[in-house]
């Protein structure tokens, strides 16, 4: 992996930003092909591959093109510039990853990284089956705005209310104050923790470690969805619908916590498919290389 950039091309360098006061060589890693990018412009001229753990750039190479050092193909191809960070671990360099950034596998198989929503929705009469998921928060941060009627007092900017009938023993909704204004008497609310079937509307809200409470008058929905990870239900929700052509769609809506380990895990697999150039274009690409990385300007001849 050493000779990566062997054959690239050198530039000139000013290190120090004094208009070439102080000039180095160094290689251009930037360095691409025009014919790999025409090359992978057609679908038939490449194939996808799914890395394994036994599989190293160079070995990889070895087996389709013949020559362990035509790796550089593989990862140009794939805008792979960091061959040890961008390529998948293996399963004991990324458990120990996971034991540096983490302490210990148990500890990143128990911390919770994120939340999904996962919708699955099943065709009954063709079995098709699609998964559709959503990274959403523990808690919804979208606003939401409630008119209420003259408050006894002004309610305190992230402090905790609690929406209830009557005590706050009895709240059925809380959530944090985001704004509150004492002209409008319009109060937006974050974090909002609510059942669907609760009711805002004809019922007194109630600010924690004060005084202050008021009746709701209105609730203004909000115009962009919620869904937060105690929005969803605990256990499956399934919705049937009939298709207009008779078929037949059964969606299942669940949640589930995507640990930290799962996360780092689908991660490290992103980078697991990749493009392979296929065999027969490697002369072509090999001489279109070599043409290009023995043409050097003029300025780098006189220097090497």
């Amino acid at each position: 992996m050493s000779q990566f950039f062997d054959k690239f091309p050198l530039l000139l360098y000013d290190i120090t930003g004094k208009r070439l006061s102080n000039y180095e060589l160094s290689t251009n890693i930037f360095f691409r092909i025009r014919i790999i990018r025409e090359i992978l412009g057609n679908i038939s001229a490449y194939y996808e591959y799914l890395i394994s753990d036994s599989d190293t750039p160079e070995i990889l190479a070895d087996n389709l093109y013949g020559n362990p050092e035509a790796h550089w193909l593989i990862l140009m191809a794939n805008d792979i510039v960091d061959p040890q960070y961008d390529w998948p671990l293996n399963y004991n360099n990324f458990n120990n990853y996971v034991i540096g950034k983490y302490g210990s596998a148990a500890n990143a198989k128990t911390q919770i990284h994120h939340y999904e929503k996962v919708v699955t929705r099943e065709e009954q009469l063709t079995g098709i089956v699609t998964e559709t998921r959503f990274t959403i928060d523990y808690d919804t941060k979208t606003n939401t705005i409630i008119k209420l009627s003259s408050a006894n007092g002004n309610y305190t900017v992230g402090n905790t209310v609690y929406i209830s009938s009557n005590t706050i023993a009895n709240a059925t909704v809380t959530g944090t104050v985001l704004s509150w204004s004492n002209t409008t008497n319009e109060i937006s609310i974050g974090n909002l923790v609510k059942s669907p079937s609760v009711t805002l509307l004809y019922q007194t809200l109630l600010e924690s470690n004060s005084n202050v409470s008021s009746i709701i008058s209105s609730f203004i929905v909000p115009t962009v969805p919620y869904d937060y990870y105690l929005g969803l239900p605990a256990s499956q929700e399934v919705n049937t619908y009939n298709l207009e052509n008779g078929r037949t769609v059964v969606e299942i809506i669940s949640r589930e916590a995507i640990t930290s380990y799962d996360y780092e895990n689908q991660e490290n697999n992103k980078k697991r498919s990749i493009k392979i150039i296929k065999p027969e274009y490697y002369g072509q690409i090999l001489k279109e290389f070599e043409d290009l990385t023995s043409s050097k300007p003029s300025y780098i001849r006189k220097l090497v």
